[in-house]
């Protein structure tokens, strides 16, 4: 998608076409010269995704909501989600974080708007919606810190398909 061309809303509209119909039900837009925002449901995520040109021309920013952090292994959680944000750091922000707002664990990543197609961000988005659920999952199929602990080594991003280098 050439830079000076980029229409957000008609890429979010498109993206949505490629997602399941149960995505559709929370998408929203509030387009703006300052900022372009927009919410998606790609269960078990929801995704916001933000356009601001005045910032960033060349890509769009995505957080996907991971949930939250469970209480029984929320130390492991954090440092967990340190050292993955150590191991996946781009130059430019973390990848995870957490939302002040709800304390979910957030997913956040820059897309180069250069070559990206409502397919490619509809895949995207299907590949951090299937590492949310895997994250949830294992972390809940926990029962308490001692066996929280003796999993924190094998790396639940790394079991759910969350590599070095895939940031835009």
């Amino acid at each position: 998608m050439d830079v000076d061309k980029f229409d957000f809303n008609r890429l979010i509209d498109k993206t949505r076409r490629c997602l399941p119909e149960e995505a559709h039900a929370e998408h929203r837009f509030s387009a703006g010269e300052p900022l372009s925002l927009a919410h998606l449901t790609v269960a078990p995520a929801v995704f916001t995704l933000m356009y601001a040109p005045l910032v960033a021309q060349d890509r769009i920013m995505v957080l996907g909501d991971f949930g939250q952090v469970p209480e029984h292994a929320a130390a492991t959680i954090y440092r967990q989600l340190m050292e993955t944000n150590f191991y996946m750091f781009n130059g430019r922000s973390p990848c995870f974080c957490i939302s002040p707002e709800t304390g979910h664990v957030l997913f956040s990543q820059a897309l180069g708007i250069s070559g990206l197609s409502p397919e490619l961000l509809c895949a995207n988005l299907r590949e951090v919606a299937t590492q949310a659920a895997e994250w949830r999952r294992k972390w809940d199929a926990l029962q308490g810190p001692a066996e929280a602990v003796a999993h924190a080594h094998s790396s639940i991003f790394g079991a759910a398909g969350i590599r070095p280098g895939r940031q835009g």
